[in-house]
């Protein structure tokens, strides 16, 4: 084991440095876990400081003497169910036995198993803290993006985008996929213009023992073909499904919040996308609401336009068409060259849809 994992579980050097922007967590009101001692594989003991947050299968605590280190400890009633306590403890062990994930600076990883100091039982996990403001909240209301992230701009997206998309084959070549693409779990430090993954221990992941897979989906950033079998917990999510999520997470990014299965006059986003009714680009059946999307939409270049309209229309029904990560980067470093150039607007959401007569039309 590395020094890095033997040292975890020791206190500090010196503390946590204060960060610029929100906690990995929004803090809640403190209370004292029922447990609240734990012990790694080796028997060192923590004691767990207040709870920071509470999520569907677990409540998340920093140690009581290191601000670096996150706990998740299970519910109750998960760890009650001898079946489901096992696969999660048998797929935590095998994400610790991960060389090539466990020491990736943005991703919190699952670190050492730990056990209850009261029963001895296995009830979760240790995680290095990530930081940051949540994608959600960054793109999902663009009116506050001004206060939110002063001075960013489109170039900073494009640096986003492809910061994520690095990520996501840093997780691909660890034989990691994050079936759940929720804005809320991905953590942007404003700085650095760099993303934070968290809650990875939902990942579908191929494991010495096999294969471990995601048992929650958000659906509004899921492939149609996986929610119309509705067995993602079951069997594998492919690749290409995968594709679509990313897709659809630079979406989100580009168009602040947006999804192309809105449109006018339609039905739910979500119903809209199982169905393939998506308004991007001639022909389509349906437009994008007038406002912030269309704006936006109309100034992206004809190569992310092309790669978009291939994900979520030619993709529909044809998944292998969806375009690759290497696909995304290329017309990325594009799109940020015509900004650069002035071939496109570099303006969050440009004041007006993009002309024929605009500047530079013919260079996007």
């Amino acid at each position: 084991m590395i020094a890095f994992l033997k040292n975890l579980f020791q206190p500090a050097p010196q503390p946590a440095p204060v960060q610029s922007f929100a906690p990995v967590f929004a803090p809640v009101e403190s209370e004292i876990p029922k447990i609240h001692a734990v012990t790694d594989d080796r028997g060192v003991e923590k004691r767990l400081a207040g709870m920071l947050a509470r999520g569907g299968e677990g409540t998340i605590h920093r140690l009581a003497d290191r601000n670096d280190v996150l706990v998740k400890i299970y519910h109750p009633e998960i760890l009650a169910d001898h079946g489901r306590r096992q696969r999660l403890q048998g797929k935590i062990a095998d994400m610790t036995a991960s060389s090539a994930l466990r020491c990736h600076d943005r991703i919190a990883w699952p670190l050492v198993s730990l056990f209850s100091r009261h029963d001895g039982e296995w009830c979760g996990y240790a995680m290095m803290t990530r930081s940051g403001v949540s994608l959600r909240e960054l793109c999902g209301n663009p009116m506050n993006f001004g206060k939110t992230a002063p001075g960013w701009h489109r170039q900073h997206l494009v640096r986003l985008c492809v910061d994520f998309l690095d990520s996501i084959e840093s997780l691909g070549k660890g034989r990691a996929l994050p079936v759940d693409f929720n804005p809320s779990n991905f953590l942007i430090d404003l700085k650095a213009v760099r993303m934070n993954f968290i809650d990875c221990d939902g990942y579908q992941f191929l494991g010495s023992s096999g294969m471990h897979l995601c048992e929650a989906i958000l659906p509004e950033m899921t492939a149609p073909e996986v929610l119309r079998r509705n067995g993602w917990r079951e069997s594998p999510v492919a690749p290409a499904s995968l594709r679509f999520s990313v897709g659809m997470t630079l979406f989100y990014i580009l168009n602040l919040g947006n999804s192309p299965y809105r449109h006018r006059n339609g039905h739910d986003p979500v119903q809209n996308l199982i169905a393939g009714t998506c308004g991007l680009g001639k022909g389509a059946d349906c437009e994008l609401p007038r406002g912030s999307c269309y704006r936006i939409w109309s100034h992206l270049t004809f190569r992310l336009k092309d790669l978009f309209i291939r994900c979520f229309r030619e993709g529909h029904g044809n998944p292998s068409a969806r375009p690759s990560i290497a696909d995304w980067r290329e017309a990325l470093l594009h799109y940020n060259h015509c900004i650069l150039k002035g071939y496109a607007d570099a303006s969050l959401i440009p004041d007006r849809s993009k002309s024929s007569g605009y500047q530079g039309n013919s260079e996007s």
